[in-house]
């Protein structure tokens, strides 16, 4: 069986969607991921066949240019209020960049499975265009659902959400049906606690952290003499947001002086806005955090979908410091959860990245939710078991 993985353009999506890809290979499925060329190392690099699509596009670049002109529409959404009030345009640009290139490379190939990133709006165009089963890939909690009123359906859905035009034209050029939803089903790598409820057609799997591929240092066999955290802000924050979305400086004013062991995992460019670093802290680039938190007691972010989930399923209590997009949801499920602490941004201090990181690293609640969480994530169904799901949708 051929299956074809569509993940947006960054690479924290694509190492989302690794393990499942990896699973079919395994199972003897020819995978093919195609996106654009942005993304196409992290592809490479963890051993999967890319196509690139979209020629001179880059979804990031879009995104970029149209926030940066509108930066109150990074703040959005939270997961509670009313869906489609964030931006679209980016997501419809890749979109149209990308259709003609995917649809050659699906008439060319003729994948019998389309599975695709809830952001790539190109996927179920793609697989209405080759008459296949459409999977939709949930990268995180459903923020493209209740952030721009897009993606999925839920459960006490009654009425379509109005799609913008410039989308709907796309879909009719290629005779494609614009519904609200054509996907089989959704595959969730986020456990329930994790999820906004009502995801209608939910088909979960395990998360297997996979944060993309890097050499591990000797020092980190060594066992921690102090307690250890971590401190990542992601790719994208700072991307988008420039300095003023860069708090690190912040946090480790409020981690200094306490009897732990800090590291930070900080893209090159975020390393370059550091200044001086405390006492007791370390830099690393290009170590995965999968390898990295399990010999931490407790990580501080941003709140990024991709940390926060390696964190549980490694049952690492959190401090979320959410800036943007899907993180203000992502922060508020994780500390409704019990496994982690968030903090606002605009009211953030070093005597509240303090009180937070000492209830981690000496209070028994955070902890013990976060061993729980992580017990929950292993009960949930293996890729493996996932991919023969799958299997027998495409054959049926």
């Amino acid at each position: 069986m051929r299956v074809l993985f569509l993940p947006l353009a960054i690479p924290s999506h694509a190492f989302l969607m690794t393990p499942l890809a990896w699973a079919f290979r395994s199972a003897g499925h020819d995978v093919r991921v195609a996106s654009q060329r942005r993304v196409l190392p992290a592809i490479t690099q963890a051993g999967l066949p890319a196509v690139e699509v979209g020629g001179d596009s880059d979804f990031q670049s879009e995104a970029v240019g149209f926030l940066r002109q509108r930066p109150q529409q990074l703040h959005h959404a939270d997961g509670r209020g009313a869906p489609g009030a964030g931006p679209t345009e980016p997501w419809i640009r890749t979109a149209e960049a990308c259709a003609a290139d995917l649809v050659a490379l699906g008439e060319a190939w003729l994948p019998d499975l389309v599975v695709a990133d809830s952001m790539v709006y190109a996927g179920p165009l793609l697989a209405e265009v080759l008459k296949v089963p459409f999977v939709r890939f949930s990268w995180g909690p459903d923020w493209p659902k209740t952030g721009l009123g897009m993606g999925g359906r839920h459960v006490d859905d009654h009425e379509p959400v109005r799609w913008p035009q410039r989308l709907l034209e796309l879909y009719r050029r290629y005779g494609a049906r614009a519904e609200q939803d054509t996907a089989a089903v959704t595959i969730d790598p986020f456990p329930a606690a994790l999820q906004i409820p009502g995801l209608a057609g939910r088909l979960s799997v395990r998360p297997v952290p996979y944060n993309g591929s890097g050499t591990v240092p000797g020092w980190l066999a060594e066992p921690p003499r102090r307690p250890r955290i971590c401190v990542t802000w992601g790719t994208n924050t700072t991307v988008y947001m420039g300095d003023r979305g860069f708090l690190v400086p912040t946090i480790l004013d409020g981690l200094a002086g306490l009897n732990a062991e800090i590291v930070l995992a900080l893209s090159q460019g975020d390393r370059d806005r550091l200044g001086e670093l405390p006492a007791g802290a370390r830099v690393v680039s290009g170590l995965p955090l999968d390898q990295l938190l399990p010999t931490c007691s407790a990580m501080v972010s941003q709140g990024g979908a991709a940390g926060l989930i390696t964190a549980a399923v490694l049952g690492v209590p959190q401090i979320a410091v959410p800036m943007m997009a899907d993180q203000p949801t992502n922060a508020r499920l994780l500390a409704e959860s019990g496994a982690g602490i968030a903090l606002q941004p605009d009211r953030l201090d070093a005597a509240a990245v303090r009180a937070a990181a000492q209830q981690l690293l000496t209070g028994s609640g955070p902890r013990a939710a976060a061993e729980r969480l992580s017990r929950e994530i292993e009960q949930l169904p293996a890729p493996s078991a996932v991919v023969d799901r799958l299997t027998a949708l495409a054959r049926a």
